[in-house]
């Protein structure tokens, strides 16, 4: 209780004494690091989800079962620093440059570092696993094709996780940032703007072995009514997918 309520005096602390100049703030509801989205609703490998692009709707499906013979795990960490990723939103509040969005958006990214402990990758191959050749996930791939027809709709699943015990995001001292405070001023400039995550000094998210990041990849189906496959997509469409905004979007 003592460590608890010493942390929320520091960072009541730390937000009071920034409150005279403008805040940036990381939502961090599946936020986008560079090794992926974290992974808030503590969703699991093989989970499913439909991207109605027209709508805006994220719809979560049943999640895949991924027998052990379609998994690959690698070799557990220690710990692995990672940082934020510059596709992550950020919400501003105060007056900002307005020239300044990029410089602010990188300020945040180099002053921010994520640390994950006891974690260990694990994956699978998504189309071989949607594609299975079996009655059930035939029937299962000809019910989509039915419910989802239109081409508005994508399908958006998890094929990789990092699993582990802790992430920790928070801000670390880089030039231009203030010693002490959550506070970084814009090389060249004498602009200044405290960072929050969650509206908090720091973001951390416990348990014994769970899903912290994920990754996705994005299928349409394809084929016939009576056989439809799903076909893997790249190029733009794919690579400007972001999952964070796609499930905020959808709520």
């Amino acid at each position: 209780m003592k460590k608890t309520n010493l942390h929320w005096l520091l960072g009541a602390i730390l937000l009071n004494s920034c409150a005279h100049i403008p805040t940036a703030n990381v939502p961090l509801s599946f936020a986008k690091l560079d090794t992926g989205y974290l992974n808030s609703g503590i969703y699991d490998l093989g989970q499913v989800f439909v991207w109605d692009r027209d709508q805006k709707t994220l719809t979560a499906l049943t999640p895949l079962k991924i027998s052990e013979s379609l998994r690959e795990r690698g070799s557990r960490i220690a710990q692995q620093k990672t940082s934020l990723s510059t596709g992550t939103d950020i919400e501003l509040a105060g007056t900002f440059p307005q020239t300044a969005s990029a410089d602010v958006k990188g300020a945040i990214t180099r002053s921010t570092t994520t640390e994950l402990d006891n974690v260990a990758w694990e994956r699978t191959d998504a189309e071989e696993v949607l594609n299975l050749d079996n009655k059930a996930t035939h029937e299962w791939r000809r019910r989509l094709s039915r419910d989802y027809s239109g081409d508005n709709f994508r399908f958006v699943v998890i094929n990789r996780i990092l699993r582990g015990d802790k992430v920790d995001v928070g801000f670390k001292s880089s030039t231009g940032a203030s010693a002490g405070a959550n506070v970084i001023q814009l090389p060249g400039t004498n602009f200044k703007f405290a960072v929050t995550y969650n509206g908090e000094n720091s973001f951390t998210q416990s348990g014994n072995d769970v899903p912290l990041v994920l990754q996705v990849s994005l299928f349409k189906l394809t084929g016939t009514s009576e056989d439809p496959q799903f076909a893997p997509l790249t190029g733009v469409e794919a690579t400007q997918f972001n999952f964070q905004k796609a499930i905020k979007s959808a709520r």
